[in-house]
Protein backbone atom coordinates (compact mmCIF):
# COMPACT_ATOMS: atom_id res chain seq x y z
CA UNK A 1 0.00 0.00 0.00
CA UNK A 2 1.04 3.59 -0.58
CA UNK A 3 -0.52 5.24 2.56
CA UNK A 4 0.92 4.14 5.42
CA UNK A 5 -1.68 4.69 7.44
CA UNK A 6 -3.10 1.35 5.90
CA UNK A 7 -0.67 -1.05 6.40
CA UNK A 8 -2.15 -2.15 9.65
CA UNK A 9 -5.08 -3.16 8.60
CA UNK A 10 -4.64 -4.41 4.76
CA UNK A 11 -4.06 -7.57 5.41
CA UNK A 12 -7.04 -7.93 8.07
CA UNK A 13 -9.36 -6.29 5.36
CA UNK A 14 -8.04 -8.42 2.60
CA UNK A 15 -9.35 -11.23 5.45
CA UNK A 16 -12.95 -9.42 5.73
CA UNK A 17 -13.09 -9.22 1.60
CA UNK A 18 -12.40 -13.04 1.43
CA UNK A 19 -14.40 -13.88 4.38
CA UNK A 20 -11.50 -15.88 5.74
CA UNK A 21 -8.76 -15.47 7.98
CA UNK A 22 -6.00 -18.02 6.95
CA UNK A 23 -2.08 -18.47 5.52
CA UNK A 24 -3.35 -18.20 2.06
CA UNK A 25 -5.14 -14.93 2.74
CA UNK A 26 -2.04 -13.01 4.16
CA UNK A 27 -0.59 -14.19 0.90
CA UNK A 28 -2.83 -12.54 -1.21
CA UNK A 29 -2.39 -9.67 0.75
CA UNK A 30 0.95 -8.88 0.17
CA UNK A 31 0.33 -9.21 -3.43
CA UNK A 32 -2.25 -6.70 -3.09
CA UNK A 33 0.28 -4.91 -1.08
CA UNK A 34 2.72 -5.22 -3.09
CA UNK A 35 0.51 -3.93 -6.07
CA UNK A 36 1.17 0.22 -5.30
CA UNK A 37 4.96 -0.46 -5.17
CA UNK A 38 4.58 -1.89 -8.95
CA UNK A 39 1.82 0.87 -10.32
CA UNK A 40 4.82 3.20 -8.88
CA UNK A 41 7.75 1.52 -11.22
CA UNK A 42 5.29 1.75 -14.08
CA UNK A 43 4.27 5.11 -13.27
CA UNK A 44 7.43 7.09 -11.70
CA UNK A 45 8.93 7.61 -15.42
CA UNK A 46 5.60 9.07 -16.68
CA UNK A 47 4.90 11.91 -13.74
CA UNK A 48 8.55 13.49 -14.11
CA UNK A 49 8.63 14.28 -17.50
CA UNK A 50 4.51 15.61 -17.00
CA UNK A 51 6.04 17.64 -14.29
CA UNK A 52 8.47 19.37 -16.37
CA UNK A 53 5.65 20.40 -18.97
CA UNK A 54 2.50 21.24 -16.70
CA UNK A 55 4.55 22.43 -13.19
CA UNK A 56 5.47 19.97 -10.25
CA UNK A 57 3.34 21.47 -7.62
CA UNK A 58 0.35 20.53 -10.73
CA UNK A 59 1.81 17.29 -10.38
CA UNK A 60 2.57 16.98 -6.86
CA UNK A 61 -1.02 17.58 -6.00
CA UNK A 62 -2.57 15.60 -8.96
CA UNK A 63 -0.87 12.68 -7.67
CA UNK A 64 -2.45 12.89 -4.06
CA UNK A 65 -5.67 13.61 -5.56
CA UNK A 66 -5.59 10.40 -7.61
CA UNK A 67 -4.24 8.40 -4.67
CA UNK A 68 -7.07 10.03 -2.58
CA UNK A 69 -9.72 9.13 -4.85
CA UNK A 70 -9.07 5.42 -5.44
CA UNK A 71 -8.52 5.15 -1.54
CA UNK A 72 -11.51 6.41 -0.70
CA UNK A 73 -12.70 3.63 -3.42
CA UNK A 74 -11.01 0.68 -1.51
CA UNK A 75 -13.62 1.29 1.37
CA UNK A 76 -16.56 0.58 -0.58
CA UNK A 77 -17.83 -2.58 -0.51
CA UNK A 78 -15.95 -4.25 -2.92
CA UNK A 79 -14.71 -7.39 -3.86
CA UNK A 80 -10.53 -8.53 -4.20
CA UNK A 81 -10.34 -7.76 -7.27
CA UNK A 82 -11.97 -4.72 -7.76
CA UNK A 83 -9.82 -3.48 -4.50
CA UNK A 84 -6.48 -4.67 -5.90
CA UNK A 85 -7.29 -2.46 -9.47
CA UNK A 86 -8.23 0.12 -7.08
CA UNK A 87 -4.99 -0.56 -5.04
CA UNK A 88 -2.71 -0.21 -8.19
CA UNK A 89 -4.65 2.81 -9.64
CA UNK A 90 -3.89 4.56 -6.53
CA UNK A 91 -0.64 3.28 -6.41
CA UNK A 92 -0.11 5.37 -9.94
CA UNK A 93 -1.68 8.37 -8.77
CA UNK A 94 0.42 8.57 -5.49
CA UNK A 95 3.83 7.66 -7.84
CA UNK A 96 3.54 11.25 -8.55
CA UNK A 97 4.46 12.85 -5.14
CA UNK A 98 7.92 12.02 -4.69
CA UNK A 99 9.21 13.00 -8.07
CA UNK A 100 7.10 16.08 -7.94
CA UNK A 101 7.81 16.79 -4.61
CA UNK A 102 11.78 16.12 -5.24
CA UNK A 103 11.92 18.99 -8.17
CA UNK A 104 9.89 20.74 -6.25
CA UNK A 105 12.54 21.35 -3.89
CA UNK A 106 15.22 21.55 -6.35
CA UNK A 107 13.71 24.35 -7.80
CA UNK A 108 12.43 26.46 -5.26
CA UNK A 109 15.19 26.26 -2.29
CA UNK A 110 18.51 27.77 -2.86
CA UNK A 111 21.48 25.55 -3.66
CA UNK A 112 23.28 26.47 -0.55
CA UNK A 113 20.36 24.94 1.41
CA UNK A 114 19.24 21.81 -0.70
CA UNK A 115 20.97 19.20 1.63
CA UNK A 116 19.29 20.37 4.63
CA UNK A 117 16.27 20.75 2.41
CA UNK A 118 16.34 17.30 1.26
CA UNK A 119 17.27 16.06 4.76
CA UNK A 120 14.16 17.50 6.09
CA UNK A 121 12.03 16.08 3.28
CA UNK A 122 13.12 12.68 4.38
CA UNK A 123 12.72 13.18 7.88
CA UNK A 124 9.31 14.11 7.67
CA UNK A 125 8.89 10.97 5.25
CA UNK A 126 10.30 9.04 7.84
CA UNK A 127 7.85 10.40 10.18
CA UNK A 128 4.98 9.73 7.78
CA UNK A 129 6.07 6.36 7.53
CA UNK A 130 6.32 5.65 11.97
CA UNK A 131 3.09 7.53 12.68
CA UNK A 132 0.74 6.61 9.93
CA UNK A 133 0.45 2.62 10.88
CA UNK A 134 0.31 4.29 14.61
CA UNK A 135 -2.62 6.37 13.63
CA UNK A 136 -4.05 3.27 11.26
CA UNK A 137 -3.73 0.94 14.00
CA UNK A 138 -5.13 3.12 16.41
CA UNK A 139 -7.93 3.86 13.92
CA UNK A 140 -9.03 0.39 13.51
CA UNK A 141 -9.60 -0.31 16.92
CA UNK A 142 -12.04 2.52 17.28
CA UNK A 143 -13.94 2.19 13.85
CA UNK A 144 -14.33 0.08 11.04
CA UNK A 145 -11.71 -1.27 8.32
CA UNK A 146 -13.46 0.76 6.07
CA UNK A 147 -13.88 3.93 7.87
CA UNK A 148 -9.57 3.52 7.98
CA UNK A 149 -9.40 3.81 4.01
CA UNK A 150 -12.03 6.60 4.32
CA UNK A 151 -9.59 8.06 6.63
CA UNK A 152 -6.39 7.80 4.67
CA UNK A 153 -8.20 8.87 1.48
CA UNK A 154 -9.61 11.96 2.98
CA UNK A 155 -6.73 12.82 4.26
CA UNK A 156 -4.83 12.49 0.57
CA UNK A 157 -7.25 14.41 -1.07
CA UNK A 158 -6.98 17.12 1.67
CA UNK A 159 -3.09 17.09 1.20
CA UNK A 160 -3.49 17.40 -2.89
CA UNK A 161 -6.50 20.54 -2.71
CA UNK A 162 -3.17 22.06 -0.06
CA UNK A 163 -0.40 21.44 -2.48
CA UNK A 164 -2.68 22.87 -5.36
CA UNK A 165 -3.46 25.94 -3.32
CA UNK A 166 0.18 26.28 -1.83
CA UNK A 167 2.02 25.80 -5.55
CA UNK A 168 -0.45 27.48 -7.65
CA UNK A 169 2.03 30.05 -8.11
CA UNK A 170 4.92 27.39 -9.43
CA UNK A 171 5.02 27.55 -13.29
CA UNK A 172 6.16 24.63 -15.90
CA UNK A 173 9.86 24.53 -16.26
CA UNK A 174 11.31 26.43 -19.53
CA UNK A 175 11.76 23.92 -22.70
CA UNK A 176 15.62 23.95 -23.20
CA UNK A 177 16.19 23.00 -26.94
CA UNK A 178 18.19 20.28 -27.52
CA UNK A 179 21.33 21.12 -29.78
Amino acid sequence: TFHPMLQPVLTLYVGQLLGTESAHHMSIAGFIFSLAGIAGVVAAPVWGPLGQRRGFGRTLSAGMLIAGVFTLGQALPLSLVPFAVLQFLGGLGFAGVFPSLNSLMTRLSPSSQRGSAFGLIFAFQQVGGALGPLLGGALATLMALQQVFMSAGLLLIACGIFAAWHFSHTHPCPQVKAD
